[in-house]
C-alpha cells in the first residue's frame, strides 16, 4: 500500500509541478493548505474504480468556471497555468 501511495504521490507531483512539493507546504497558509488538499483529492478521483468519482473530477478540472473554489481559481491562486496543468494530466492518460 505504500508504495502505491508513494507512487500516486509521484505522478500527482508530476502533474502539479511543484505544488505538492513537501518542502513548499510548510509555508503555506491554512487556507492554502486547504486548497492544495482539494487539488490532490480530484487528482485521486481521476483515478478511482468509482466512475461517479472520475466523472466529477474531469468535470470539475474542464471546468471553465473561475468563482471561488474552481479549479482555475486554485490553480490562480497558486501562481499556475491552468492548461499547462492540465496538458501534463492529458499526457499521462487521465483525462
Amino acid at each position: 500500500m505504500l508504495s502505491t501511495q508513494n507512487q500516486m504521490r509521484q505522478s500527482q507531483n508530476h502533474a502539479l509541478g511543484s505544488l505538492e512539493a513537501e518542502p513548499m507546504t510548510n509555508s503555506l497558509s491554512e487556507e492554502e493548505k486547504l486548497w492544495l488538499h482539494v487539488l490532490k483529492v480530484a487528482l485521486e478521483d481521476l483515478r478511482c474504480a468509482q466512475e461517479d468519482r472520475k466523472r466529477n473530477a474531469k468535470a470539475w478540472l474542464l471546468s471553465r468556471r473561475q468563482n471561488i473554489g474552481s479549479y482555475r481559481w486554485i490553480c490562480f491562486i497558486f501562481n499556475t497555468n491552468p492548461k499547462e496543468c492540465l496538458r501534463k494530466l492529458r499526457e499521462e492518460g487521465l483525462l
